[in-house]
């Protein structure tokens, strides 16, 4: 079974904006994070209207760690390459730990995130021999649909909801005509 990581807090701070918590954790099987995403949920738990971050510790657990030299060297690798001119030190560091983690340890996984850079990251590099996965927010609440934990009226609302926080929003039209987000739904 692949392990669904979040290599950052993007989809993190979606479901807390929604007060949804309780749904990824239904969502998300086989969760995990690395030592980083749980100490930016930690500190973004005391932010307004994102107190509901602080269950991520009881979903998640005990996050993943480098724990080898090559882990530790792959870490900084990864970082450089997501880094642009003018990044802070811990900018894209849960994602460096998080594909560093998977690459050594040659974990099966579904990279959470609604950050592009990873995602495109990963599209380009060639020769792996499983390939990771990339999902959002939004496809885990089509997930949502499909299983009938939550119907479109409530999902429609969390368009409006996260447009709102300046949140990522369904592709194409989906975001902007309701008619355009069903058939979304239904894909």
């Amino acid at each position: 079974m692949s392990l669904l990581l979040f290599p950052d807090n993007t989809v993190l701070v979606n479901f807390a904006y929604l007060h949804r918590m309780d749904l990824l954790e239904r969502l998300a099987r086989n969760p995990a994070w690395c030592g980083t995403v749980a100490a930016e949920c930690a500190r973004s738990s005391g932010q307004p209207d994102l107190e509901d971050m602080s269950e991520a510790a009881r979903i998640f657990g005990e996050p993943l760690r480098p724990e080898s030299p090559v882990e530790h060297l792959m870490v900084r690798a990864y970082k450089t390459r997501l880094s642009r001119p003018g990044d802070g030190p811990y900018k894209n560091l849960g994602e460096a730990e998080t594909l560093a983690i998977i690459e050594c340890r040659s974990l099966r996984a579904i990279f959470v995130t609604d950050d592009n850079g990873p995602g495109l990251l990963l599209a380009r590099q060639g020769g792996r021999t499983s390939p990771i996965t990339v999902v959002t927010t939004w496809e885990l609440l089509r997930v949502a649909a499909k299983a009938g934990y939550a119907d479109r009226d409530t999902l429609w609302s969390y368009v409006h909801i996260l447009r709102g926080k300046a949140r990522h929003q369904p592709p194409g039209d989906a975001a902007r005509d309701r008619n355009a987000f069903d058939r979304w739904l239904d894909q």
